[in-house]
């Protein structure tokens, strides 16, 4: 008999792994980039006037690299390729797009700033009860 192999389930893993890791660093950069400019950064504009002047919403996997370098950010070809696998327009030819990724970036602002209220909230009970 013959038999399949499951995918291993590491290279799955580490995929998402590069994934997050991008978005924290994306995430930096847009904190970065708000404080040097005082204030307002859209992620999402920032694409639209560096690569998206249609406003389409996908940009190419070169343009998609080409703006997080404009972010000061280096991404490997294996990032590139776990972002096109999540974030790809399906059927699109390499396509990337980025307003899901955009809004991945503010998930993981939400989530860490949820974090952060939750162990606030944490130790201030654990005060309480310490009194």
């Amino acid at each position: 008999l013959c038999k399949f192999r499951e995918k291993p389930t590491f290279s799955r893993n580490r995929e998402e792994h590069l994934v997050e890791d991008l978005l924290k660093q994306v995430q930096r950069m847009c904190r970065d980039k708000a404080m040097q400019w005082g204030g307002s950064f859209s992620l999402q504009r920032f694409f639209q006037q560096s690569a998206d002047g249609m406003q389409t919403g996908y940009v190419s996997v070169y343009d998609f690299q080409s703006v997080m370098n404009k972010l000061g950010l280096a991404i490997s070809h294996a990032e590139l390729q776990s972002v096109q696998r999540r974030f790809g327009q399906p059927g699109g030819m390499g396509s990337i797009d980025y307003h899901s990724f955009c809004r991945s970036v503010d998930r993981t602002v939400e989530g860490d700033i949820n974090n952060v209220v939750e162990m606030l909230a944490n130790r201030l009970a654990e005060q309480r009860r310490k009194g």
